[in-house]
């Protein structure tokens, strides 16, 4: 325990093992642009209170099996790419800044609130799950994108994005895919290779691209400005309550690549141009505010609304 507080950074290398702890008030800094840092077992960086933790050199894992776990109810500030480690976990209070790319064997959880900043970044691991349990944002003044590339792990959002300070492009790639539990309110775009679990809505000014499976876990908004939004697979209820889909794209179009509604869902309204290219299964009702290009059949429970005046077409096609 360092009660003064820790700086090191002169060295031209910095090995960490065991438990790292500073006073309630003291800053730890660890490296610099010359001076990476290495685990040699698993490792905790702990302050007493809300002590700043900066790691400022690039650090890196013995072997892929060390642990890195970093504590405090203040700021910790990750300004050198992390790699090589096994499992990443921040504690539940205070704010992780992530200013470098993260890279990991095993999962990461960030219990705390996150701020993106300095460019955008990117989470891996190697097929492990990436958790988010506190909210996330882009540092205060700036608009950064998030990468998670966590191959077959799942990607989980348990706190709203981009509620203080959007964020950029969202991208989740792997077959893994999304689990969303809170809102996105303020993002640049959204794309989602594997499965998504849609439990809340997604506000962005670009695109959302939904190339896996979605399942509706729960009523739902989407939004853009302008921008269209594309189900690259099928789109269903979770086979509890009928949640209603509402999605709002302006002048934009929505796409349904795959069959709606094969788990029943409530009302489906979209507020745009509709491109149907699977059939629509199950819903209680459909409405559409603009065109539609109906290549596929629509059964539903109620009504079915195609646009609101002769300029708003509905064409029949093969598609």
């Amino acid at each position: 325990t360092f009660t003064g507080g820790l700086v090191a950074t002169a060295a031209s290398a910095i090995t960490l093992n065991g438990t790292i702890t500073t006073g309630t008030t003291n800053t730890m800094t660890l490296g610099d642009g010359g001076t990476g840092i290495t685990l040699g077992s698993n490792t905790t960086l702990a302050s007493g209170g809300a002590a700043a933790i900066n790691i400022n050199g690039a650090l890196a894992g013995a072997g892929n099996n060390d642990n890195l776990t970093i504590n405090s109810a203040g700021i910790t500030t990750i300004n050198g790419v992390i790699t090589g480690i096994r499992n990443l976990v921040t504690n539940a209070t205070g704010t992780t800044v992530i200013a470098a790319n993260i890279s990991s064997d095993g999962t990461q959880t960030y219990n705390d609130a996150v701020e993106i900043s300095g460019a955008d970044r990117t989470l891996t691991t190697t097929g492990d799950a990436v958790f988010f349990d506190g909210t996330v944002n882009s540092i205060t003044g700036q608009t950064r994108g998030l990468t998670v590339a966590a191959g077959a792990g799942l990607t989980t959002f348990d706190a709203i994005v981009g509620g203080s300070v959007g964020v950029g492009a969202i991208a989740i790639t792997g077959a893994g895919g999304l689990d969303l539990n809170a809102a996105i309110t303020s993002a640049a775009s959204l794309a989602v290779t594997g499965a998504t679990n849609l439990g809340a809505g997604v506000i962005t000014s670009g695109t959302q691209t939904y190339t896996g499976n979605v399942t509706q876990s729960a009523a739902s908004t989407l939004t853009t400005t302008n921008s269209n939004i594309t189900f690259g697979g099928t789109v269903i209820g979770d086979g509890g309550t009928e949640d209603n889909l509402t999605i709002d794209v302006g002048t934009g179009t929505v796409q349904f690549v795959g069959a709606v509604g094969g788990t029943a869902m409530g009302a489906i309204a979209i507020t745009g141009n509709l491109d149907l290219d699977a059939a629509v299964t199950d819903a209680n009702s459909l409405s559409v505010t603009k065109t539609s290009n109906l290549g596929a059949s629509v059964t539903t429970s109620g009504t079915q609304d195609f646009g609101t005046n002769n300029a708003d077409l509905t064409t029949i096609s093969a598609d």
